[in-house]
């Protein structure tokens, strides 16, 4: 193939005749999905990186594979006679499953949460089609193989000073394991960083003992598990016909539900430590040096930089590998140093007016992302898919970065990121890894790039520096910069002489910086802040619209948010032109985030990401969504669908309040209302806390949490959340007046 294009699918129509003959597969499919298989309770943590700490996802998923194993393995091997061969042929003492591993299988963002569990959740939570082998292994080749883990699948880099755990290798055959309480300790020496304290159940851990250990087929036969394949196994999905994988996670929260009233979380005791002494690391060799930038968003027009991939030990080159960039493993390091011969792995940093960073080799050529992500590679032209920014890691920063494409979006989402997956790429970061995570280092002395080719025998080649780099006997000045809300401050060391810089002395988060009623840092509410009366001219503006009672309950509501700018008539961006408000209409989704959007203040949406794949960029609400998700005010349908058409009911309306107003605690009784048992369980304490606030107040001791709510409710109950004050003396008058407006 000497050239290709994307063509997106949506420029063509889809063909009626075959829509209209798989609708009814579709449809069945569609109840199949959203069937419910269970319920799941409690309080479900979220991590950053499965691989890194524990996950209570990962944790089900292996629960799961330990519990349906157990159950099929009784079914397989059912009289005295099998059982007894079976123990005489491995070594077992018992039939039930002591051990699991899984890998990153969870669909994008994901999240497990309480509630009611469909299949079509499990399908998030376990993307692939993996099918379930149960291996019997001694203790010592379980040891083994969690060696094999700890050293070549994971990684600790102590550059900055203090240790931060990474990944490497193939994330597909990175075990995460479940049922042996234990420690990775990445200080100690290969072959002896696992230290197992015992089961999870209380058990002894024997390292000459035979266990049980459920595995999944992709597994089986790579990385830490080569050495086994489904020769060695005593029992599989494939040869029983039970599904795969997501099936026996359906199953297992199905039983859990009808005996235990649901699943709740179990966590797996492990850790990756370093327990060792961080001492200096020496001084780096090679031509080119380079001393490492706590925050490369430091980074300043001009700057000689080597980008270097941590998990890998190994730097980011100009030179082409396919679509993707080389590796160089022409690496040497020392105490907060880089070291490298290796010219291709230089790169000059351009710094544009907008604030991003361009990457340059030696020839000039930009370090260059494709427009959906998913190649890189250097070109002669600067186009916007050349923008880069840097992202910390950690905070504070230590040095660690994620390395963000600024432009390039895959389905709507901007969370393309350079990679190195063979070599140097982009691809969506969804839950991290080492293939994400890089270190800035910023060349001292000479500038390593020629101004003019004089190679003999290729004109167009750069030739080689004369002069080494000279390491710079750092000149640091200081100074202090302050805390924000969001942020630590610290005191910044930066070189007079070179301009290295990094930082010290951090403290704690500072206080909120309210305007208008919220933080202009972090966008919070201001729980003391007072709106502006209504002023006591309102009427007029209320009085333009034809289809507004002026005795209406609805009166105050819309008087308010009408004022502030928070609703406007139907079809129109001013609410003067337009004669009609529409009190009875419902609100779509889109337009209800509008509208909280608009009561934080409208703030700055650049660089946001918009998760959601029916939300288009360029529309009336896109910066809306994308806020109210970086907010995680609102969620969406489903992992990738927001349904901005969709109306909002009630009980959704009370959800995005309750996050909007950072889920404080919930006071108010469902129990005196008719319908409270049709209150979803993800909206109870959303509805709750709407009641005790004086929110919600009900319609004839009913909640009608599933009917969509008219824009007259969502206006007189942005005007309860907003001004309670005002909307209490309004609800006061009204009730010894029941028209005081007359």
């Amino acid at each position: 193939v000497k050239e290709h294009k994307d063509l997106p699918l949506s420029g063509y129509a889809a063909d009626a005749a075959l829509k209209e003959k798989i609708k009814p597969y579709a449809e069945a499919a569609e109840v199949n999905v959203n069937r419910s298989v269970g319920k799941l309770t409690g309080t479900w943590n979220s991590v950053p990186s499965y691989y890194l700490a524990q996950s209570d996802a990962m944790d089900l998923i292996n629960r799961a594979q330990i519990a349906r194993g157990s159950y099929y393995l009784t079914l397989k091997y059912r009289t005295a006679e099998e059982v007894s061969a079976l123990k005489a042929k491995t070594g077992l003492d018992h039939l039930t499953v002591d051990f699991s591993a899984t890998s990153m299988v969870v669909s994008g963002g994901y999240k497990v949460s309480a509630g009611e569990m469909s299949m079509k959740d499990i399908y998030k939570l376990y993307k692939y089609d993996n099918t379930l082998y149960l291996l019997p292994l001694t203790g010592q080749q379980i040891k083994d193989i969690m060696e094999f883990n700890a050293s070549e699948r994971l990684s600790v880099n102590t550059m900055s000073g203090t240790p931060s755990f990474g990944t490497k290798g193939d994330d597909f055959t990175n075990p995460i394991f479940y049922g042996l309480d234990f420690v990775y300790d990445m200080s100690k020496e290969v072959g002896s960083r696992v230290i197992i304290s015992g089961f999870a159940d209380g058990r002894a851990f024997d390292l000459n003992k035979t266990y049980i250990m459920a595995v999944n087929n992709y597994h089986l036969g790579n990385g830490p598990f080569a050495d086994y394949s489904t020769e060695d196994t005593i029992w599989s999905q494939v040869d029983d016909s039970v599904g795969s994988v997501p099936d026996l996670i359906a199953e297992f929260i199905s039983a859990e539900t009808e005996s235990k009233g649901g699943v709740s979380p179990a966590p797996s005791k492990w850790s990756i430590v370093y327990t060792g002494t961080i001492s200096g690391g020496g001084t780096a060799t090679g031509t080119y040096i380079g001393s490492l930038v706590v925050d490369p968003s430091t980074l300043s027009d001009g700057d000689q930089i080597m980008i270097y991939h941590i998990a890998g030990n190994q730097l980011v080159t100009s030179t082409a590998e396919g679509t993707k960039l080389a590796a160089s493993s022409d690496v040497s390091s020392g105490d907060k140093q880089l070291g490298t011969n290796d010219a291709s792995a230089i790169f000059r940093v351009k710094k544009g007016s907008d604030g991003y960073f361009r990457f340059l080799d030696a020839s000039g050529n930009y370090m260059t992302y494709g427009e959906t992500g998913n190649s890189l590679t250097m070109s002669e032209t600067e186009t916007q898919f050349a923008q880069w920014e840097f992202e910390a890691k950690n905070t504070p920063a230590d040095g660690i970065t994620h390395i963000h494409c600024v432009n390039a979006a895959y389905n709507g989402n901007y969370n393309q990121y350079l990679e190195f997956y063979s070599a140097f790429t982009t691809y969506g970061i969804q839950s991290g890894g080492g293939a994400y995570e890089y270190m800035i280092f910023r060349l001292t002395g000479s500038d390593p790039q020629p101004t003019e080719p004089t190679n003999p025998t290729n004109p167009t080649a750069p030739t080689e520096p004369t002069e080494k780099p000279i390491s710079c006997t750092h000149s640091y000045q200081e100074s202090k910069v302050a805390s924000t809300c969001t942020t630590p401050g610290y005191t910044l060391h930066v070189c007079s002489k070179c301009g290295d810089s990094y930082r010290s002395d951090f403290t704690a988060l500072g206080n909120h910086s309210y305007e208008n009623g919220f933080c202009k840092v972090c966008g919070v509410a201001d729980p003391n802040y007072k709106p502006v009366p209504t002023p006591s001219d309102d009427y007029p503006l209320y009085a333009g619209f034809k289809d507004l009672d002026k005795e209406a309950w609805y009166r105050e509501g819309i008087v308010y948010c009408l004022h502030h700018g928070l609703m406007n008539g139907i079809g129109s961006s001013t609410g003067k032109s337009s004669e009609t408000f529409d009190p009875n209409g419902n609100v779509s989704r889109a337009m209800l985030v509008t509208i909280v959007y608009r009561a934080a203040g409208s703030p700055a949406t650049k660089g946001l990401k918009i998760p959601f794949e029916d939300v288009e960029s360029g529309r009336w609400y896109t910066g809306a969504v994308a806020w109210a998700a970086d907010k995680e005010i609102v969620k969406g349908v489903s992992e990738e669908e927001f349904a901005p058409d969709r109306f909002i009911t009630r009980e959704q309306l009370a959800a995005i309040l309750y996050r909007f107003a950072g889920e404080p605690e919930a006071k108010g009784n469902l129990a005196g209302y008719i319908d409270a048992k049709e209150v979803s369980e993800y909206a109870i304490p959303a509805m709750k806390w709407a009641i005790g606030e004086g929110i919600i107040t009900g319609m004839n001791d009913h909640l009608a949490p599933q009917e969509y709510a008219t824009r007259a409710q969502i206006a007189t109950m942005m005007f309860r959340f907003l001004d309670p004050v005002a909307a209490k003396e309004a609800q006061e008058i009204r009730e010894k007046d029941p028209n005081p407006y007359d």
